[in-house]
């Protein structure tokens, strides 16, 4: 299954402005500017990360 977010807030780990990030399986498979659509063929779920941060491969950024 892929899972396409889009327009978040990537630090990985410095930051790196807005990005599409492509999980296949729950992995990161891409992080770029801007990925093209998902064929409508292709089993995927698309999420809008407008606003929200994102830190790829943390698990848990809880801060006190």
């Amino acid at each position: 299954m892929l899972t396409l977010l889009r327009n978040a807030t990537v630090y990985a780990p410095a930051a790196r402005g807005r990005m599409d990030v492509l999980l296949a399986d729950g992995r990161i498979a891409a992080i770029e500017t801007t990925l093209p659509d998902i064929p409508t063929g292709i089993p995927h779920t698309v999420h809008d990360l407008s606003n929200q941060i994102l830190i790829p491969g943390l698990v848990d950024s809880h801060v006190h």
